[in-house]
Protein backbone atom coordinates (compact mmCIF):
# COMPACT_ATOMS: atom_id res chain seq x y z
CA UNK A 1 0.00 0.00 0.00
CA UNK A 2 1.22 3.81 -0.33
CA UNK A 3 -0.12 6.62 1.71
CA UNK A 4 -0.88 10.16 -0.65
CA UNK A 5 -0.95 13.25 1.75
CA UNK A 6 -1.43 17.10 1.24
CA UNK A 7 -1.34 20.30 3.71
CA UNK A 8 -2.52 23.62 3.93
CA UNK A 9 -3.28 26.65 6.46
CA UNK A 10 -6.38 28.41 7.27
CA UNK A 11 -6.89 30.99 9.39
CA UNK A 12 -3.36 30.19 10.69
CA UNK A 13 -4.27 26.16 11.54
CA UNK A 14 -2.19 24.19 9.58
CA UNK A 15 -4.49 21.40 7.92
CA UNK A 16 -2.71 17.59 6.71
CA UNK A 17 -5.01 15.70 4.20
CA UNK A 18 -4.35 11.99 3.69
CA UNK A 19 -5.24 9.15 1.62
CA UNK A 20 -3.92 5.64 2.15
CA UNK A 21 -4.12 3.51 -1.58
CA UNK A 22 -4.13 0.13 -1.05
CA UNK A 23 -5.26 -3.96 -2.75
CA UNK A 24 -8.37 -5.07 -0.49
CA UNK A 25 -10.95 -8.11 -1.11
CA UNK A 26 -14.09 -6.92 -1.64
CA UNK A 27 -16.45 -8.43 0.99
CA UNK A 28 -19.35 -7.11 -1.14
CA UNK A 29 -18.94 -10.22 -3.34
CA UNK A 30 -18.61 -13.71 -3.05
CA UNK A 31 -15.79 -14.03 -4.39
CA UNK A 32 -13.62 -11.96 -2.28
CA UNK A 33 -11.53 -10.73 -5.20
CA UNK A 34 -9.10 -8.43 -4.54
CA UNK A 35 -9.07 -4.44 -6.27
CA UNK A 36 -7.21 -1.52 -5.70
CA UNK A 37 -8.99 0.85 -3.34
CA UNK A 38 -8.34 3.87 -2.31
CA UNK A 39 -9.63 5.43 1.35
CA UNK A 40 -9.58 8.49 3.10
CA UNK A 41 -7.99 8.93 6.54
CA UNK A 42 -8.98 12.32 7.89
CA UNK A 43 -8.10 15.83 7.84
CA UNK A 44 -6.12 16.38 10.45
CA UNK A 45 -5.49 19.71 12.42
CA UNK A 46 -1.61 19.56 13.38
CA UNK A 47 0.66 22.29 15.62
CA UNK A 48 2.88 23.30 12.84
CA UNK A 49 4.03 22.73 9.19
CA UNK A 50 7.03 20.81 10.05
CA UNK A 51 7.84 17.62 9.00
CA UNK A 52 8.15 15.85 12.98
CA UNK A 53 4.78 17.12 13.24
CA UNK A 54 3.45 15.60 10.30
CA UNK A 55 4.67 12.41 11.65
CA UNK A 56 3.35 12.47 14.45
CA UNK A 57 -0.10 12.94 13.20
CA UNK A 58 0.94 9.16 11.02
CA UNK A 59 1.73 7.52 14.52
CA UNK A 60 -1.76 8.98 15.56
CA UNK A 61 -3.69 7.52 12.70
CA UNK A 62 -2.25 4.31 12.70
CA UNK A 63 -2.54 3.74 16.06
CA UNK A 64 -6.31 4.68 15.10
CA UNK A 65 -6.48 2.05 12.96
CA UNK A 66 -5.15 -0.54 15.01
CA UNK A 67 -7.34 0.56 18.06
CA UNK A 68 -10.33 0.24 15.69
CA UNK A 69 -9.17 -3.09 13.85
CA UNK A 70 -8.44 -4.51 17.27
CA UNK A 71 -12.25 -3.16 18.87
CA UNK A 72 -14.07 -4.00 15.52
CA UNK A 73 -16.09 -7.57 15.33
CA UNK A 74 -14.15 -8.62 12.57
CA UNK A 75 -11.39 -8.01 14.52
CA UNK A 76 -12.08 -10.36 17.25
CA UNK A 77 -13.51 -12.71 14.25
CA UNK A 78 -10.33 -12.90 12.97
CA UNK A 79 -8.17 -13.84 16.40
CA UNK A 80 -4.97 -12.04 15.18
CA UNK A 81 -3.57 -8.90 16.79
CA UNK A 82 -2.80 -5.84 14.56
CA UNK A 83 0.34 -3.89 15.18
CA UNK A 84 1.82 -0.77 14.04
CA UNK A 85 4.78 -2.35 12.70
CA UNK A 86 2.52 -4.50 10.56
CA UNK A 87 1.62 -1.44 8.38
CA UNK A 88 4.57 0.05 8.27
CA UNK A 89 6.00 -3.07 6.37
CA UNK A 90 3.35 -3.49 3.94
CA UNK A 91 3.79 -0.07 3.15
CA UNK A 92 5.78 0.69 0.12
CA UNK A 93 5.55 4.20 -0.86
CA UNK A 94 4.22 7.85 -0.60
CA UNK A 95 2.66 10.03 -3.52
CA UNK A 96 2.98 14.02 -1.93
CA UNK A 97 3.66 17.65 -3.77
CA UNK A 98 7.59 18.87 -4.47
CA UNK A 99 7.85 20.55 -1.41
CA UNK A 100 10.98 19.88 0.60
CA UNK A 101 8.49 19.45 3.89
CA UNK A 102 6.67 16.26 2.12
CA UNK A 103 10.14 14.61 0.89
CA UNK A 104 11.18 15.19 4.50
CA UNK A 105 8.35 13.61 5.62
CA UNK A 106 8.96 10.78 2.86
CA UNK A 107 12.54 9.99 4.49
CA UNK A 108 10.48 10.32 7.64
CA UNK A 109 8.47 7.22 6.61
CA UNK A 110 11.10 5.53 5.34
CA UNK A 111 12.92 5.50 8.77
CA UNK A 112 10.03 4.39 10.26
CA UNK A 113 9.75 1.11 8.12
CA UNK A 114 13.28 0.58 8.09
CA UNK A 115 12.98 0.13 11.83
CA UNK A 116 9.83 -2.09 11.45
CA UNK A 117 11.43 -4.41 9.33
CA UNK A 118 14.04 -4.17 12.02
CA UNK A 119 11.80 -5.21 14.92
CA UNK A 120 10.01 -7.54 13.29
CA UNK A 121 13.29 -9.88 12.13
CA UNK A 122 14.33 -9.19 15.16
CA UNK A 123 10.92 -10.89 16.72
CA UNK A 124 11.26 -14.41 14.71
CA UNK A 125 14.84 -14.59 15.54
CA UNK A 126 13.89 -14.51 18.98
CA UNK A 127 10.72 -17.26 18.71
CA UNK A 128 13.02 -19.40 16.26
CA UNK A 129 16.38 -19.37 17.98
CA UNK A 130 17.16 -21.48 20.79
CA UNK A 131 17.89 -20.68 24.62
CA UNK A 132 21.49 -21.51 23.99
CA UNK A 133 21.58 -19.57 21.27
CA UNK A 134 20.42 -16.46 22.25
CA UNK A 135 21.87 -16.12 25.80
CA UNK A 136 24.80 -14.57 24.59
CA UNK A 137 23.25 -12.02 23.02
CA UNK A 138 21.28 -11.17 25.78
CA UNK A 139 24.61 -11.49 28.49
CA UNK A 140 26.05 -9.44 26.21
CA UNK A 141 23.53 -6.59 25.97
CA UNK A 142 22.97 -7.05 29.62
CA UNK A 143 26.69 -6.01 30.45
CA UNK A 144 27.01 -3.11 28.42
CA UNK A 145 23.40 -2.04 29.56
CA UNK A 146 25.24 -2.39 33.22
CA UNK A 147 28.16 -0.14 31.46
CA UNK A 148 26.35 2.30 30.32
CA UNK A 149 24.24 3.53 33.73
CA UNK A 150 28.22 3.78 34.85
CA UNK A 151 29.29 0.05 36.48
CA UNK A 152 27.37 -2.34 38.69
CA UNK A 153 27.72 -0.23 41.90
CA UNK A 154 25.64 2.20 40.26
CA UNK A 155 23.25 -0.09 38.80
CA UNK A 156 22.55 -1.55 42.18
CA UNK A 157 21.71 1.89 43.59
CA UNK A 158 18.82 2.20 40.68
CA UNK A 159 15.55 1.75 41.90
CA UNK A 160 13.06 -0.83 40.63
CA UNK A 161 11.40 1.34 38.39
CA UNK A 162 15.03 3.04 36.47
CA UNK A 163 16.51 -0.72 36.34
CA UNK A 164 12.82 -2.03 34.43
CA UNK A 165 12.96 1.43 32.24
CA UNK A 166 16.97 0.32 31.58
CA UNK A 167 15.71 -3.65 30.74
CA UNK A 168 12.98 -2.60 28.05
CA UNK A 169 15.23 -0.49 26.32
CA UNK A 170 18.25 -2.83 26.52
CA UNK A 171 15.57 -5.54 25.41
CA UNK A 172 14.19 -3.11 22.22
CA UNK A 173 18.14 -2.60 21.19
CA UNK A 174 18.64 -6.30 21.07
CA UNK A 175 15.53 -7.07 19.37
CA UNK A 176 16.54 -4.22 16.83
CA UNK A 177 20.31 -5.47 16.95
CA UNK A 178 19.15 -9.16 16.08
CA UNK A 179 16.94 -7.70 12.88
CA UNK A 180 19.87 -5.88 11.25
CA UNK A 181 21.97 -9.03 11.12
CA UNK A 182 19.00 -11.77 10.26
CA UNK A 183 18.25 -8.88 7.50
CA UNK A 184 22.34 -8.49 6.41
CA UNK A 185 21.34 -12.56 6.06
CA UNK A 186 18.84 -12.29 3.01
CA UNK A 187 19.17 -12.17 -0.43
CA UNK A 188 20.06 -9.11 -2.47
CA UNK A 189 16.93 -9.66 -4.01
CA UNK A 190 14.71 -10.71 -0.33
CA UNK A 191 15.99 -7.14 0.68
CA UNK A 192 15.19 -5.24 -2.43
CA UNK A 193 11.86 -6.60 -1.81
CA UNK A 194 11.95 -5.96 1.98
CA UNK A 195 13.44 -2.23 1.81
CA UNK A 196 11.01 -1.25 -1.12
CA UNK A 197 9.97 2.65 -0.77
CA UNK A 198 9.36 4.91 -3.90
CA UNK A 199 7.96 8.43 -3.83
CA UNK A 200 5.99 10.04 -6.17
CA UNK A 201 5.94 13.66 -7.06
CA UNK A 202 2.81 15.76 -8.13
CA UNK A 203 2.34 14.97 -11.65
CA UNK A 204 1.15 18.94 -12.67
CA UNK A 205 4.46 19.52 -11.84
CA UNK A 206 6.25 16.68 -14.50
CA UNK A 207 3.83 18.60 -17.10
CA UNK A 208 4.97 22.16 -15.95
CA UNK A 209 8.71 20.87 -16.64
CA UNK A 210 7.65 19.43 -19.65
CA UNK A 211 6.26 23.01 -20.71
CA UNK A 212 9.13 24.60 -19.16
CA UNK A 213 11.71 22.85 -21.37
CA UNK A 214 10.07 23.00 -24.71
CA UNK A 215 9.84 26.40 -24.52
CA UNK A 216 13.48 26.94 -23.86
CA UNK A 217 14.66 24.61 -26.38
CA UNK A 218 12.29 26.97 -28.52
CA UNK A 219 13.69 30.12 -27.00
CA UNK A 220 17.28 28.78 -28.33
CA UNK A 221 15.79 27.63 -31.46
CA UNK A 222 15.51 31.41 -32.56
CA UNK A 223 18.91 32.98 -32.83
CA UNK A 224 20.16 29.58 -33.80
CA UNK A 225 18.07 29.82 -37.27
CA UNK A 226 18.46 33.32 -37.72
CA UNK A 227 14.49 33.51 -37.02
CA UNK A 228 13.35 36.96 -35.20
CA UNK A 229 11.92 36.56 -31.83
CA UNK A 230 8.58 37.60 -30.46
CA UNK A 231 8.68 41.20 -29.21
CA UNK A 232 10.17 41.77 -25.83
CA UNK A 233 7.42 42.33 -22.77
CA UNK A 234 8.86 45.00 -20.56
CA UNK A 235 7.72 46.22 -17.31
CA UNK A 236 7.43 50.21 -16.86
CA UNK A 237 10.89 50.60 -15.92
CA UNK A 238 12.61 48.49 -18.35
CA UNK A 239 10.15 49.80 -21.00
CA UNK A 240 11.70 52.88 -21.56
CA UNK A 241 15.48 51.63 -21.05
CA UNK A 242 14.96 49.27 -23.59
CA UNK A 243 13.22 52.12 -26.23
CA UNK A 244 14.03 50.69 -29.60
CA UNK A 245 15.92 46.92 -28.65
CA UNK A 246 14.31 44.35 -30.51
CA UNK A 247 17.68 41.89 -30.14
CA UNK A 248 20.48 41.32 -28.05
CA UNK A 249 22.79 42.53 -30.66
CA UNK A 250 20.74 46.08 -30.90
CA UNK A 251 22.22 46.37 -26.76
CA UNK A 252 24.86 48.94 -26.24
CA UNK A 253 24.81 50.02 -22.55
CA UNK A 254 25.47 48.13 -19.67
CA UNK A 255 21.90 49.37 -18.10
CA UNK A 256 20.53 48.01 -21.58
CA UNK A 257 22.44 44.71 -21.23
CA UNK A 258 20.61 44.39 -17.64
CA UNK A 259 17.17 44.90 -18.60
CA UNK A 260 17.38 42.75 -21.59
CA UNK A 261 18.64 40.18 -19.72
CA UNK A 262 15.59 40.81 -16.90
CA UNK A 263 13.14 41.05 -19.43
CA UNK A 264 11.55 37.79 -21.53
CA UNK A 265 9.14 37.39 -24.08
CA UNK A 266 6.86 35.15 -26.02
CA UNK A 267 3.97 32.55 -25.38
CA UNK A 268 4.88 32.01 -21.42
CA UNK A 269 5.31 35.30 -20.46
CA UNK A 270 2.06 37.11 -22.24
CA UNK A 271 0.15 33.90 -20.35
CA UNK A 272 2.15 35.16 -17.11
CA UNK A 273 0.86 38.63 -17.60
CA UNK A 274 -2.50 37.91 -18.62
CA UNK A 275 -2.70 35.58 -14.96
CA UNK A 276 -1.30 39.02 -12.82
CA UNK A 277 -4.39 40.92 -14.89
CA UNK A 278 -7.21 38.66 -14.86
CA UNK A 279 -6.44 36.86 -11.29
CA UNK A 280 -3.56 38.07 -9.61
CA UNK A 281 -3.04 36.35 -6.71
CA UNK A 282 -3.53 39.64 -4.20
CA UNK A 283 -7.19 40.02 -4.13
CA UNK A 284 -6.32 43.91 -4.45
CA UNK A 285 -3.97 43.63 -7.90
CA UNK A 286 -5.76 42.90 -11.19
CA UNK A 287 -9.46 42.46 -12.38
CA UNK A 288 -10.52 39.71 -10.92
CA UNK A 289 -14.28 39.36 -10.24
CA UNK A 290 -14.90 42.63 -12.42
CA UNK A 291 -12.93 40.74 -15.54
CA UNK A 292 -15.55 37.87 -14.96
Amino acid sequence: MTFSTDGTAHCSINYNSQHVNLTAEDYSSDSNKPEKVTCFLGIQPSLDGSSAESLKDYDTILKMVVDLFSCSPFGKQMGNLLYIVDILIKLVGMHSDHCNKEKKDFEGMKAKKTDAIHQTLGEKEILDKSTEELLPHFLEANNQMIKNAGGKAKWNSLSENEKSEQKATMLEQLVIKLGKEAFELLSNDEKRIMKLFIWAGCGCHKDLNTVHGGYAAVVKWWPENNVEPPRLLANHDNAAILDGVALEDDVETPAQAQAFEKTSHGAVKAAQLAGAIFNNKFDKKGHHDTFW
